[in-house]
């Protein structure tokens, strides 16, 4: 394996090297991509403190904004919730690392067709199905969506 220089770049670009050419050669396609997508949605929140807490970057504010307009345009129309979009990658990587996650099957394969991410602002809330984010997404749309967090990470950071 080849050392890594800079870490964040390289990162993103082995991430997204991953997702185009191996994510779709294997029966995990979808824990990959769920693998893949978390790492990209973590790494601007760590990096630039995307938080709730601590806002302190104008460049990743409208990072985060894009992608958020990116998966509006990419996501299922069904029951979509997203009450607070300057936090949607917090709320998507909680999703995703509290297994706040639903999957759906294809009506003629036995195949995942839907991923679907629910968060909400504590457990209690998330009991009372009351989410402050819901999203129904594709698993090919899934896959250009996470491919597009990782290019516009490397363009607008790199």
């Amino acid at each position: 394996m080849s050392m890594m220089k800079k870490f964040d770049k390289d990162f993103v670009e082995r991430t997204l090297n991953i997702l185009n050419n191996c994510s779709d050669k294997t029966e995990y396609e979808v824990t990959l991509l769920l693998n893949c997508l978390l790492a990209l949605v973590t790494l601007p929140i760590e990096r630039n403190k995307v938080s709730k807490k601590e806002i302190n970057c104008k460049k990743a504010k409208d990072f985060q904004i894009d992608c958020v307009n990116k998966l509006e345009e990419l996501k299922n129309d069904k029951d979509y919730i997203n009450t607070e979009k300057e936090y949607f990658f917090n709320n998507i990587r909680n999703a995703i690392a509290h297994l706040h996650i639903e999957v759906e099957n294809g009506a003629y394969k036995n195949e995942i067709e839907n991923v679907i991410f629910r968060n909400a602002l504590d457990a209690k809330e998330f009991k009372k199905k009351n989410y402050n984010l819901q999203v129904s997404i594709s698993v090919n749309n899934l896959k250009l969506f996470a491919e597009y967090v990782a290019e516009q990470y490397l363009n607008r950071f790199f």
